[in-house]
């Protein structure tokens, strides 16, 4: 997971109850993070800068093609 622009990555999760990895970054302004799948789903929290503009996340796995979601955020 990666992002640019406004944001910042927050947390993440996969609804794996038995999940022991690190759920977000050690440090707060960190543009990329790995969160393991499981059965095929992962999610991403962001929080807004306070600052307008655009923001992209991109998500990509080994194997599979990365794709780019563009978020506008307002202040």
């Amino acid at each position: 997971i990666t992002v640019a622009g406004p944001v910042r990555i927050l947390g993440v999760g996969n609804g794996d109850p038995a999940y022991q990895a690190a759920e977000r970054p050690m440090n707060a302004s960190a543009r990329t993070f790995q969160v393991k799948a499981f059965n095929g789903l992962a999610q991403i929290l962001l929080q807004s800068t306070g600052e307008a503009g655009e923001a992209v996340l991109t998500v990509g796995a080994e194997h599979i093609p990365a794709a780019s979601f563009v978020l506008k955020v307002q202040e």
